[in-house]
């Protein structure tokens, strides 16, 4: 809970602390709290209000009435946080009640839901045995841009005739954060020429997928520099 909910001058904090003294006594086991809390509660604020008034009487004001309040007023203070924070901890307290007390509601934070569009891959190169892709979304093709709420693709690859319809048997490849280019090598153990494919997956921070793209195809290539190769799409 934030500790800037208590005003700090002597005249707005009086006020604050008198309606939650208020609340308290007369509703304290709506806050989750014992009477003998609202009750010590209700006798700190009082003292407060009592050396505060002697604090800035005119017959009265001097170094001792002001020593007195300023320790009333930090003894005030002290109960009030640990009041606070156990109403704050007690899961049937609305943020309705909290509001009435003068304490600050947390703000939920926002669900961010699983990606539901999948990548566009499309083929940029390949290249010796570097296969370079870039990765965008289907709904934003015009831009060239990853879904909305997502970090990143996940990259999988397969290397075969067919790619299989079992998720497991791709091979996963890393994440692509920087989808306008992303470059995959494959190892030397793959035949010259193999047929390999590439697909992808939007995730969120959260770590959450999204649906697999179409899968697409291309051949690695062997010994030196060529020219890059064409691209299949599945059906």
């Amino acid at each position: 809970m934030s500790r800037n909910f208590l005003p700090t001058a002597d005249g707005p904090l009086l006020q604050w602390t008198q309606n939650f003294s208020t609340l308290l006594t007369a509703n304290f086991a709506a806050y989750g709290l014992a009477q003998t809390v609202a009750t010590t509660y209700s006798s700190r604020f009082n003292t407060y209000k009592t050396t505060l008034t002697a604090a800035k009487g005119d017959m009265t004001r001097g170094k001792s009435t002001v020593y007195a309040k300023n320790q009333a007023k930090k003894d005030l203070i002290a109960y009030t946080r640990l009041t606070a924070g156990q109403i704050n901890r007690t899961m049937t307290v609305t943020d309705q009640q909290r509001t009435d007390l003068g304490l600050i509601v947390r703000k939920k934070p926002s669900i961010i839901p699983a990606p539901t569009t999948r990548p566009t891959v499309a083929l940029l190169s390949a290249i010796m045995r570097t296969v370079t892709v870039s990765i965008f979304d289907q709904s934003t093709a015009t831009k060239r841009s990853k879904a909305p709420n997502t970090i990143g693709a996940k990259v999988y690859t397969f290397i075969g005739d067919n790619y299989p319809s079992d998720p497991s048997l791709w091979a996963y490849n890393g994440d692509a954060t920087r989808t306008s280019k992303y470059a995959i090598v494959f190892p030397d153990n793959v035949p010259n020429g193999a047929q390999v494919w590439v697909c992808a997956a939007w995730y969120t921070r959260k770590g959450d997928t999204g649906p697999i793209s179409v899968p697409i195809s291309t051949n690695v290539q062997g010994g030196g520099a060529s020219q890059p190769v064409g691209m299949k799409i599945a059906a």
